[in-house]
């Protein structure tokens, strides 16, 4: 269960296009059962110009897909806590440093 590569939606000016954006993380994986997570599944994108979007995939009756645009806080939140990670936090997080302790 993907997102429709034609599916988006305008934020404040700011135009969320699947087909136009990076999957960076999901919870799209094979938990030994099934790939979808009781119907339903999400994708977290990054546009070229670093905006955060979450897509939420579903199959039950009376739930319909989604998109919702994520700040950045929310967006390394949500990136750290997917099961799968498509890209690194290098890569998927250009404009900020990873610091060591």
């Amino acid at each position: 269960m993907v997102p429709d590569k034609l599916l988006s939606k305008t934020v404040n000016g700011v135009r969320f296009v699947v087909r136009e954006a990076f999957c960076i993380a999901t919870y799209n994986y094979w938990d030994g059962e099934s790939h979808e997570r009781n119907g339903c599944n999400h994708f977290l994108y990054k546009t070229p110009c670093n905006h955060y979007f979450y897509v939420h995939v579903s199959r039950n009756k009376g739930e319909r897909t989604t998109i919702d645009m994520l700040s950045l806080d929310v967006a390394v939140e949500a990136f750290e806590c997917a099961p799968v990670q498509i890209a690194c936090f290098e890569h998927a997080f250009p404009q900020l440093t990873i610091s060591s302790n």
